[in-house]
Protein backbone atom coordinates (compact mmCIF):
# COMPACT_ATOMS: atom_id res chain seq x y z
CA UNK A 1 0.00 0.00 0.00
CA UNK A 2 1.26 3.39 -1.30
CA UNK A 3 1.23 6.62 1.28
CA UNK A 4 -0.37 9.16 -0.61
CA UNK A 5 1.87 12.46 -1.11
CA UNK A 6 0.75 15.91 0.69
CA UNK A 7 -0.40 18.90 -0.99
CA UNK A 8 2.36 21.05 -1.94
CA UNK A 9 0.38 23.66 -0.10
CA UNK A 10 -0.59 21.96 2.72
CA UNK A 11 3.35 21.92 2.95
CA UNK A 12 3.87 25.56 2.56
CA UNK A 13 1.13 26.36 4.76
CA UNK A 14 3.11 23.83 7.78
CA UNK A 15 6.00 26.27 7.11
CA UNK A 16 4.83 28.93 7.55
CA UNK A 17 2.38 28.28 10.81
CA UNK A 18 3.59 25.46 13.00
CA UNK A 19 6.63 25.24 11.11
CA UNK A 20 8.08 22.03 9.13
CA UNK A 21 9.71 20.41 11.71
CA UNK A 22 6.18 19.63 12.98
CA UNK A 23 4.65 18.13 9.37
CA UNK A 24 4.07 14.02 10.04
CA UNK A 25 2.95 12.17 7.43
CA UNK A 26 5.09 8.97 6.11
CA UNK A 27 5.85 9.91 2.90
CA UNK A 28 7.38 13.91 3.16
CA UNK A 29 9.09 13.99 -0.11
CA UNK A 30 11.33 16.53 -2.00
CA UNK A 31 9.25 19.69 -1.04
CA UNK A 32 9.47 18.73 2.74
CA UNK A 33 13.44 18.53 2.88
CA UNK A 34 13.93 22.00 1.12
CA UNK A 35 11.76 23.61 3.45
CA UNK A 36 13.20 22.05 6.66
CA UNK A 37 16.83 23.62 5.09
CA UNK A 38 14.57 26.85 4.44
CA UNK A 39 13.35 27.08 7.84
CA UNK A 40 16.41 25.84 9.48
CA UNK A 41 18.64 28.57 7.34
CA UNK A 42 20.69 25.95 5.53
CA UNK A 43 21.76 27.66 2.56
CA UNK A 44 24.05 25.29 0.84
CA UNK A 45 22.13 22.17 1.45
CA UNK A 46 18.79 24.15 0.72
CA UNK A 47 20.34 24.68 -2.92
CA UNK A 48 22.03 21.52 -3.46
CA UNK A 49 18.54 19.66 -2.74
CA UNK A 50 16.56 22.09 -5.06
CA UNK A 51 19.24 21.09 -7.75
CA UNK A 52 18.74 17.84 -7.58
CA UNK A 53 15.01 17.95 -6.43
CA UNK A 54 13.92 20.06 -9.35
CA UNK A 55 16.31 18.22 -12.10
CA UNK A 56 15.01 15.17 -11.07
CA UNK A 57 11.21 16.07 -10.74
CA UNK A 58 8.33 14.92 -13.65
CA UNK A 59 5.75 17.38 -11.77
CA UNK A 60 5.52 20.98 -13.00
CA UNK A 61 3.48 21.98 -10.10
CA UNK A 62 6.26 20.80 -7.73
CA UNK A 63 8.95 22.43 -9.72
CA UNK A 64 7.25 26.00 -9.26
CA UNK A 65 7.22 25.21 -4.85
CA UNK A 66 11.03 24.11 -5.53
CA UNK A 67 11.98 27.37 -7.42
CA UNK A 68 9.82 29.24 -5.18
CA UNK A 69 11.66 28.02 -1.66
CA UNK A 70 15.11 28.74 -3.93
CA UNK A 71 13.85 32.31 -4.79
CA UNK A 72 12.72 32.90 -1.15
CA UNK A 73 15.76 31.98 0.23
CA UNK A 74 17.67 34.01 -1.49
CA UNK A 75 15.76 36.76 -0.78
CA UNK A 76 16.32 36.46 3.02
CA UNK A 77 20.23 36.14 1.80
CA UNK A 78 19.61 39.25 0.37
CA UNK A 79 21.99 37.30 -2.33
CA UNK A 80 20.55 39.15 -5.76
CA UNK A 81 22.92 36.79 -8.35
CA UNK A 82 21.77 33.83 -6.94
CA UNK A 83 18.08 34.56 -7.73
CA UNK A 84 18.44 35.85 -10.76
CA UNK A 85 19.77 32.64 -10.90
CA UNK A 86 17.22 30.53 -9.66
CA UNK A 87 14.21 32.91 -11.69
CA UNK A 88 15.98 32.53 -15.07
CA UNK A 89 15.24 28.67 -14.76
CA UNK A 90 11.11 29.59 -15.73
CA UNK A 91 12.30 29.34 -19.11
CA UNK A 92 12.61 25.44 -18.53
CA UNK A 93 8.84 25.71 -17.62
CA UNK A 94 7.69 26.16 -21.20
CA UNK A 95 3.77 26.14 -20.01
CA UNK A 96 3.98 27.97 -16.77
CA UNK A 97 1.34 30.57 -18.29
CA UNK A 98 -1.30 27.75 -18.49
CA UNK A 99 -1.01 26.98 -14.44
CA UNK A 100 -3.04 29.12 -12.41
CA UNK A 101 -0.19 28.89 -9.70
CA UNK A 102 2.42 29.57 -12.03
CA UNK A 103 0.90 32.40 -13.57
CA UNK A 104 0.56 34.01 -9.80
CA UNK A 105 3.64 32.68 -8.66
CA UNK A 106 5.31 34.33 -11.48
CA UNK A 107 3.90 37.77 -11.53
CA UNK A 108 4.31 37.79 -7.35
CA UNK A 109 7.85 37.45 -8.07
CA UNK A 110 7.53 39.77 -10.24
CA UNK A 111 6.96 42.34 -8.20
CA UNK A 112 9.74 41.65 -6.03
CA UNK A 113 12.07 42.57 -8.83
CA UNK A 114 10.21 45.45 -8.99
CA UNK A 115 10.35 46.51 -5.12
CA UNK A 116 13.96 45.28 -5.34
CA UNK A 117 14.31 47.84 -8.00
CA UNK A 118 13.03 50.60 -6.67
CA UNK A 119 10.17 50.96 -9.30
CA UNK A 120 7.02 51.12 -6.57
CA UNK A 121 4.29 51.49 -9.31
CA UNK A 122 4.92 49.00 -11.42
CA UNK A 123 5.43 46.97 -7.97
CA UNK A 124 2.46 48.16 -6.87
CA UNK A 125 0.45 46.99 -9.92
CA UNK A 126 2.15 43.24 -9.90
CA UNK A 127 1.26 42.50 -6.43
CA UNK A 128 -2.21 43.69 -6.94
CA UNK A 129 -2.71 41.37 -9.95
CA UNK A 130 -0.95 38.46 -7.63
CA UNK A 131 -3.46 38.90 -5.29
CA UNK A 132 -6.22 38.65 -7.56
CA UNK A 133 -4.47 35.20 -8.90
CA UNK A 134 -3.59 34.18 -5.22
CA UNK A 135 -7.45 34.55 -4.27
CA UNK A 136 -8.83 33.11 -7.44
CA UNK A 137 -6.78 29.67 -6.79
CA UNK A 138 -9.10 26.48 -6.79
CA UNK A 139 -7.38 23.68 -3.81
CA UNK A 140 -8.70 22.61 -0.89
CA UNK A 141 -9.05 25.24 0.40
CA UNK A 142 -8.92 29.76 -0.54
CA UNK A 143 -4.50 30.45 -0.76
CA UNK A 144 -4.74 32.56 2.34
CA UNK A 145 -0.85 32.65 2.28
CA UNK A 146 -0.45 33.94 -1.30
CA UNK A 147 -3.03 36.42 -0.40
CA UNK A 148 -1.38 37.17 2.70
CA UNK A 149 2.17 38.02 1.44
CA UNK A 150 0.73 40.63 -1.51
CA UNK A 151 -0.76 42.20 1.01
CA UNK A 152 2.27 42.61 3.21
CA UNK A 153 3.86 44.11 0.09
CA UNK A 154 1.75 45.91 -0.94
CA UNK A 155 2.11 47.69 2.02
CA UNK A 156 5.44 47.94 2.30
CA UNK A 157 5.42 49.44 -1.71
CA UNK A 158 3.11 52.17 -0.07
CA UNK A 159 5.16 52.76 2.96
CA UNK A 160 8.29 53.59 0.71
CA UNK A 161 5.47 55.86 -1.22
CA UNK A 162 5.30 57.36 2.42
CA UNK A 163 2.12 56.69 2.48
CA UNK A 164 1.72 56.10 5.64
CA UNK A 165 -1.84 55.26 5.99
CA UNK A 166 -2.16 53.18 3.24
CA UNK A 167 0.80 51.06 4.66
CA UNK A 168 -0.78 50.25 7.89
CA UNK A 169 -4.32 49.91 6.32
CA UNK A 170 -2.60 47.27 4.32
CA UNK A 171 -0.86 45.66 7.06
CA UNK A 172 -3.67 45.66 9.12
CA UNK A 173 -5.67 43.22 6.48
CA UNK A 174 -2.42 41.24 6.32
CA UNK A 175 -2.57 40.37 9.51
CA UNK A 176 -6.26 39.56 10.03
CA UNK A 177 -5.88 37.04 7.13
CA UNK A 178 -2.89 35.53 9.23
CA UNK A 179 -4.23 35.75 12.42
CA UNK A 180 -7.25 33.93 11.31
CA UNK A 181 -5.53 31.38 9.44
CA UNK A 182 -2.34 30.93 11.96
CA UNK A 183 0.13 31.89 10.08
CA UNK A 184 2.33 32.91 12.76
CA UNK A 185 5.75 33.66 10.74
CA UNK A 186 4.04 35.93 8.54
CA UNK A 187 2.24 37.46 11.49
CA UNK A 188 5.81 38.25 12.83
CA UNK A 189 6.96 39.91 10.08
CA UNK A 190 4.03 41.56 9.79
CA UNK A 191 4.00 42.64 12.99
CA UNK A 192 8.01 44.19 12.22
CA UNK A 193 6.65 45.85 9.27
CA UNK A 194 4.16 47.62 10.90
CA UNK A 195 6.65 48.60 13.59
CA UNK A 196 8.92 50.20 10.71
CA UNK A 197 6.56 52.33 9.79
CA UNK A 198 5.61 53.38 12.78
CA UNK A 199 8.98 54.34 13.18
CA UNK A 200 9.62 56.21 9.96
CA UNK A 201 6.26 57.96 10.28
CA UNK A 202 7.33 59.15 14.48
CA UNK A 203 10.78 60.08 12.83
CA UNK A 204 9.17 62.32 10.67
CA UNK A 205 6.52 64.21 12.62
CA UNK A 206 9.55 64.84 15.05
CA UNK A 207 11.46 66.82 12.59
CA UNK A 208 8.28 68.43 11.33
CA UNK A 209 7.66 69.56 14.81
CA UNK A 210 11.19 70.79 14.99
CA UNK A 211 11.98 68.47 17.24
CA UNK A 212 15.22 67.31 16.48
CA UNK A 213 16.40 65.73 20.21
CA UNK A 214 13.14 63.36 19.92
CA UNK A 215 13.97 62.38 16.36
CA UNK A 216 17.54 61.76 17.02
CA UNK A 217 16.71 59.43 19.99
CA UNK A 218 14.64 57.44 18.22
CA UNK A 219 17.41 57.28 15.97
CA UNK A 220 20.23 56.38 17.92
CA UNK A 221 17.97 53.75 20.15
CA UNK A 222 16.71 52.14 16.72
CA UNK A 223 20.27 51.55 15.32
CA UNK A 224 21.75 50.44 18.82
CA UNK A 225 18.82 47.82 18.30
CA UNK A 226 19.60 47.34 14.75
CA UNK A 227 23.16 46.39 15.94
CA UNK A 228 22.11 43.90 19.05
CA UNK A 229 20.43 41.89 16.05
CA UNK A 230 23.76 41.93 13.77
CA UNK A 231 21.14 43.34 10.77
CA UNK A 232 22.83 45.40 8.29
CA UNK A 233 21.86 49.16 7.54
CA UNK A 234 19.52 47.18 4.68
CA UNK A 235 17.49 45.88 7.11
CA UNK A 236 16.47 49.22 9.02
CA UNK A 237 17.66 52.41 7.15
CA UNK A 238 16.36 55.06 10.13
CA UNK A 239 19.82 56.57 8.98
CA UNK A 240 18.62 58.05 6.47
CA UNK A 241 17.48 60.80 8.26
CA UNK A 242 20.37 61.68 9.82
CA UNK A 243 21.32 64.48 6.88
CA UNK A 244 18.32 66.35 8.18
CA UNK A 245 20.20 66.96 11.29
CA UNK A 246 22.62 69.14 8.99
CA UNK A 247 20.49 70.75 6.90
CA UNK A 248 18.31 72.09 10.23
CA UNK A 249 21.75 73.33 11.56
CA UNK A 250 22.98 75.16 8.54
CA UNK A 251 25.38 72.53 7.88
CA UNK A 252 24.32 72.12 4.04
CA UNK A 253 27.88 70.37 3.12
CA UNK A 254 28.08 67.96 5.91
CA UNK A 255 24.29 66.90 4.79
CA UNK A 256 24.83 66.63 1.29
CA UNK A 257 27.92 64.63 1.62
CA UNK A 258 25.66 62.23 3.98
CA UNK A 259 22.75 62.47 1.27
CA UNK A 260 25.20 60.91 -1.33
CA UNK A 261 26.24 57.88 0.58
CA UNK A 262 22.49 56.84 0.76
CA UNK A 263 22.78 54.29 -2.17
CA UNK A 264 19.01 53.29 -2.45
CA UNK A 265 17.36 55.79 -4.60
CA UNK A 266 14.21 55.12 -2.60
CA UNK A 267 15.27 56.38 0.54
CA UNK A 268 17.20 59.30 -1.14
CA UNK A 269 14.14 60.56 -2.68
CA UNK A 270 12.37 60.27 1.02
CA UNK A 271 15.06 62.44 2.24
CA UNK A 272 14.92 65.18 -0.39
CA UNK A 273 11.31 65.75 -0.23
CA UNK A 274 11.34 65.90 3.71
CA UNK A 275 14.11 68.44 3.03
CA UNK A 276 11.65 69.93 0.30
CA UNK A 277 8.60 70.60 3.06
CA UNK A 278 10.89 71.38 6.09
CA UNK A 279 13.70 73.56 4.83
CA UNK A 280 13.21 73.80 0.84
CA UNK A 281 15.49 72.76 -1.92
CA UNK A 282 17.69 74.21 -4.48
CA UNK A 283 16.76 74.44 -7.89
CA UNK A 284 18.85 71.11 -9.03
CA UNK A 285 17.52 69.16 -5.99
CA UNK A 286 14.24 69.60 -7.57
CA UNK A 287 15.38 68.30 -10.88
CA UNK A 288 16.67 65.37 -9.22
CA UNK A 289 13.19 64.76 -6.75
CA UNK A 290 10.91 65.22 -10.10
CA UNK A 291 13.53 62.80 -12.21
CA UNK A 292 13.73 59.99 -9.59
CA UNK A 293 9.51 60.16 -8.89
CA UNK A 294 9.32 59.78 -12.51
CA UNK A 295 11.83 57.08 -12.71
CA UNK A 296 10.48 55.19 -9.57
CA UNK A 297 6.62 55.73 -10.09
CA UNK A 298 6.34 57.13 -6.70
CA UNK A 299 3.96 59.84 -8.24
CA UNK A 300 3.27 58.29 -11.39
CA UNK A 301 1.00 55.74 -12.81
CA UNK A 302 2.39 52.91 -14.03
CA UNK A 303 1.58 50.72 -17.84
CA UNK A 304 -0.16 48.07 -16.73
CA UNK A 305 1.67 44.84 -18.17
CA UNK A 306 -0.92 42.55 -20.10
CA UNK A 307 0.90 39.41 -21.06
CA UNK A 308 -1.66 39.21 -24.42
CA UNK A 309 -0.29 40.40 -27.27
CA UNK A 310 -3.19 42.35 -29.02
CA UNK A 311 -3.38 44.49 -26.30
CA UNK A 312 0.16 45.91 -26.36
CA UNK A 313 0.90 48.85 -28.41
CA UNK A 314 4.56 50.25 -28.86
CA UNK A 315 4.56 53.86 -30.39
CA UNK A 316 0.76 53.14 -31.44
CA UNK A 317 1.98 49.56 -32.97
CA UNK A 318 0.22 46.76 -32.07
CA UNK A 319 2.42 44.25 -31.51
CA UNK A 320 0.01 41.14 -32.42
CA UNK A 321 0.34 42.48 -36.20
CA UNK A 322 4.18 42.71 -36.64
CA UNK A 323 4.65 39.76 -38.71
CA UNK A 324 8.30 38.05 -38.05
CA UNK A 325 8.09 36.14 -35.46
CA UNK A 326 11.50 36.54 -33.38
CA UNK A 327 10.93 40.76 -33.40
CA UNK A 328 7.49 39.82 -31.92
CA UNK A 329 8.71 37.99 -29.36
CA UNK A 330 11.81 40.54 -28.67
CA UNK A 331 9.15 43.26 -27.92
CA UNK A 332 6.80 41.06 -26.11
CA UNK A 333 9.71 40.21 -23.77
CA UNK A 334 10.90 43.83 -22.91
CA UNK A 335 7.67 44.30 -22.81
CA UNK A 336 7.38 42.37 -19.81
CA UNK A 337 10.86 42.64 -18.09
CA UNK A 338 11.05 44.88 -15.74
CA UNK A 339 14.86 44.86 -15.61
CA UNK A 340 17.17 45.83 -18.31
CA UNK A 341 17.85 42.73 -20.64
CA UNK A 342 21.28 41.77 -21.87
CA UNK A 343 22.57 40.54 -25.20
CA UNK A 344 22.95 36.73 -23.14
CA UNK A 345 19.57 37.01 -22.04
CA UNK A 346 17.93 37.80 -25.56
CA UNK A 347 20.16 35.05 -27.45
CA UNK A 348 18.53 32.71 -24.46
CA UNK A 349 15.43 33.66 -25.01
CA UNK A 350 14.61 34.44 -28.40
CA UNK A 351 16.91 32.07 -30.18
CA UNK A 352 17.39 29.22 -27.36
CA UNK A 353 20.87 30.19 -27.95
CA UNK A 354 24.32 29.80 -24.87
CA UNK A 355 25.17 33.52 -26.05
CA UNK A 356 28.57 33.73 -27.64
CA UNK A 357 29.49 37.28 -28.48
CA UNK A 358 31.85 36.29 -31.47
CA UNK A 359 29.07 34.52 -32.98
CA UNK A 360 25.65 35.96 -32.04
CA UNK A 361 26.41 39.64 -31.58
CA UNK A 362 25.47 40.35 -35.11
CA UNK A 363 22.56 37.99 -34.76
CA UNK A 364 21.38 40.64 -32.02
CA UNK A 365 22.03 43.82 -33.47
CA UNK A 366 19.63 42.90 -36.58
CA UNK A 367 17.12 41.73 -34.40
CA UNK A 368 17.05 44.92 -32.61
CA UNK A 369 17.83 47.22 -35.98
CA UNK A 370 14.77 44.81 -37.21
CA UNK A 371 12.37 45.99 -34.12
CA UNK A 372 13.47 50.17 -34.20
CA UNK A 373 12.42 49.46 -38.06
CA UNK A 374 8.97 47.64 -37.37
CA UNK A 375 8.13 50.38 -34.75
CA UNK A 376 9.59 52.87 -36.80
CA UNK A 377 11.95 54.54 -34.16
CA UNK A 378 15.24 54.81 -33.67
CA UNK A 379 15.63 55.40 -30.06
CA UNK A 380 13.15 52.71 -29.14
CA UNK A 381 16.02 51.05 -27.15
CA UNK A 382 17.95 52.52 -23.94
CA UNK A 383 20.73 51.49 -23.88
CA UNK A 384 22.35 51.02 -20.81
CA UNK A 385 25.98 49.88 -20.37
CA UNK A 386 25.42 46.87 -22.98
CA UNK A 387 21.81 45.92 -21.90
CA UNK A 388 18.93 47.42 -23.49
CA UNK A 389 15.53 48.71 -21.98
CA UNK A 390 12.13 50.10 -24.02
CA UNK A 391 12.22 53.61 -24.05
CA UNK A 392 9.11 54.26 -21.90
CA UNK A 393 8.03 57.59 -24.17
CA UNK A 394 6.71 54.47 -26.57
CA UNK A 395 4.91 52.37 -24.45
CA UNK A 396 1.85 53.63 -26.12
CA UNK A 397 -1.56 54.64 -24.70
CA UNK A 398 -0.66 53.54 -21.05
CA UNK A 399 3.40 55.02 -20.94
CA UNK A 400 4.12 56.50 -18.16
CA UNK A 401 2.13 59.49 -17.77
CA UNK A 402 2.25 62.12 -14.81
CA UNK A 403 -0.94 61.51 -12.32
CA UNK A 404 -1.79 64.70 -12.89
CA UNK A 405 -1.70 64.88 -16.21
Amino acid sequence: MTTKMPSYLQIESFFYSKGIAEFQPANKGKLYEIYLNLENKNWPLLYLHAESAFRESDDFIEKYFILNCAVVASEIQYDMQKRNEWLKKWDQLPHWSLSPFALYLRTYQEGITSFFNCYLREAEEKFLQAYELAAQLKSDEKYYVGETKCLIHLGLVARDQRDFEKAVRYLTEANQVATEHKLSKLILRIDKHIETVSHSNSIELKFKNNDVKGAREIILRLDAERRRQKLNRRALTYYRFLPLFYFMRNKNERGQLLLKRIDDPILKLQVYILKKELYGVAPEEQAEIEYWQRILGVNQIYRTINRDSSHIEIAGVRIDRIKQADVKNLLIYFVNSSEPINKEDIAQHIFNLVYDPIIHDKKIYRLIYAAKNAVGKEDLFVNLYGSYQLNPKYLGKSALISAGA
